[in-house]
């Protein structure tokens, strides 16, 4: 099992990448950290609905539907930041840790 400090941390160094973009360091964690969270609770959703683990195209497509809110990133930067997020989303939906 992965320990939550294991799957952020790769997350945090993306946000340093990123460190163009409008948003404050403070807001993208907040935001990555949100997004997580919606993983788990989907992931415990799809588990108590379907009596099965979530597999990677049902936390994409949730992804798609429920990450539509994000703090402002500059356009040249969007495209990295919206794969960021649906990595974290779908990793936490799959796992139900974060």
């Amino acid at each position: 099992m992965m320990k939550r400090g294991t799957q952020v941390a790769p997350a945090l160094f993306a946000i340093f990448m990123l460190s163009a973009c409008s948003a404050s360091y403070n807001e993208k964690v907040r935001h990555l950290e949100e997004v997580a969270q919606r993983g788990v609770e989907v992931h415990k959703i799809i588990e108590d609905l379907e009596g099965e683990e979530a597999d990677e195209e049902q936390c994409r497509e949730a992804s798609r539907v429920l990450n539509k809110d994000h703090p402002h990133i500059e356009k040249k930067d969007r495209e990295a930041w919206h794969e960021l997020v649906e990595g974290v989303f779908v990793s936490a939906c799959i796992s139900g840790r974060y």
